[in-house]
């Protein structure tokens, strides 16, 4: 029977997986449910779509294998396989192209697997408005429709291409303030920060009432260590929205970077009680504390966080991070 939460060899050693070779060696031979897991993990890392493919289809192959039933682990085996559909596109014309293999590959798993319907459902929902949206809008190349299309694909983790995109979008009207908010957002996503803030700094002094262009700028800021204008800036977010779950998930981000308890304290209750919100229990949100302290290199209170919580669970998102 197959070791779900262990990837111990023969030998009883675990086997490291850290580099594209060694993701090849995990899927040339017998493997784990965790194991496949990590080779999709770190072919993700390293940009290796083709690897991250495999290793997500092996798990899906493997649905009826005794001992190899993580409902979990197989719903986002699918959702990688969609994403990596998307790797393909290099245009607009590719990319409806992708849009439809996405299309008729969850057509197909539902018609395969009828009695998965809960996953169906989700996947379903994850995916078929971008899909039908996409389908639509890459019948042309009016401006509005390129900056959709950009904001979609930075959901579809290419953002490489919502860049080339946004900047299509931005030859047409280089004072669209939309253009320039979508193409900030990508090029911090591609850790392209200091073009990034020159663009968002340009789009918000063209429109300074721009909430979304205020968050994308407050969250660059923060990824060049800039934690106080981060900050300061999400918090004049907030005050504009201060119901919206995405400027309270700003500010939260920012409050914790910046060690600002008050402003953690105001979106934590914004995000707890928003309908809308994923977060209903107050220990993700510790979780996420300690996924920002770790992406700030400052461990020790990462560490603290995961202490916290450690006893009520969920820390092993965060023990991953301490550990790589």
């Amino acid at each position: 029977m197959a070791q779900r939460n262990s990837n111990l060899t023969k030998t009883g050693v675990a086997r490291v997986v850290e580099t594209e070779d060694q993701v090849l060696t995990v899927l040339n031979t017998r493997a784990s449910y965790s194991e496949l897991i990590d080779c999709v993990q770190v072919a993700k890392k390293l940009g290796a779509w083709s690897l991250r493919r495999m290793a997500a289809e092996r798990i899906v192959d493997e649905l009826n294998v005794v001992g190899r039933r993580s409902k979990s682990d197989l719903e986002l085996a699918v959702k990688n396989i969609v994403l990596t559909i998307f790797s393909q596109a290099n245009d607009i014309h590719s990319l409806k192209n992708s849009a439809l293999q996405c299309e008729h590959y969850l057509a197909s798993f539902e018609k395969k697997y009828p009695n998965l319907g809960e996953i169906n459902k989700r996947l379903d929902r994850a995916f078929k408005p971008l899909v039908d949206e996409l389908l639509i809008l890459t019948t042309d190349d009016d401006p509005r429709s390129l900056i959709t299309i950009s904001s979609i694909l930075r959901r579809l983790e290419r953002p490489d291409l919502a860049i080339t995109f946004s900047r299509q979008a931005l030859s047409h009207d280089s004072n669209n303030t939309v253009a320039m908010t979508t193409l900030g957002a990508a090029l911090i996503d591609v850790v392209e920060t200091d073009e990034a803030l020159a663009i968002l700094t340009r789009s918000l002094k063209l429109n300074p009432n721009s909430v979304k262009a205020m968050l994308a700028t407050s969250r660059c800021h923060q990824e060049m260590g800039h934690n106080d204008l981060a900050i300061s800036i999400a918090k004049t977010a907030f005050r504009q929205e201060p119901k919206s779950l995405s400027t309270a998930l700003r500010l939260i981000s920012a409050a914790v970077a910046s060690k600002d308890s008050q402003a953690f304290k105001d979106a934590e209750e914004v995000i707890l009680s928003n309908p809308k919100s994923p977060i209903k229990d107050e220990r993700w949100l510790r979780v996420i504390a300690g996924l920002v302290s770790c992406d700030l290199g400052n461990f020790s209170q990462a560490r603290e966080v995961h202490d916290h919580i450690a006893k009520s669970k969920p820390t092993g998102v965060i023990s991953k991070n301490l550990h790589n």
